[in-house]
């Protein structure tokens, strides 16, 4: 699996266990209602981007979905 791979398994993993859009994901981690469909496509993602989404899903996990999210890595 490579990097894209895994990181997005995490976010999806995220969205699942939290029961978030992947649009509202989007604005509220990375300001990008199209972050999950652009990530998904292939387009380029940028280093900064990944750490605010991956900020934001550390910040709004709680213990089960931190679970899921390392389940996916």
């Amino acid at each position: 699996m490579n990097t894209r791979d895994a990181f997005r398994a995490r976010v999806e993993a995220f969205l699942n266990s939290s029961g978030m859009s992947a649009a509202r994901f989007g604005t509220e981690a990375v300001g990008d209602h199209k972050f999950l469909k652009r990530l998904t496509s292939g387009a380029g993602i940028t280093l900064t981007v990944i750490e605010k989404a991956e900020a934001y899903m550390a910040a709004h996990g709680n213990s089960c979905e931190c679970a899921a999210v390392h389940a996916a890595e």
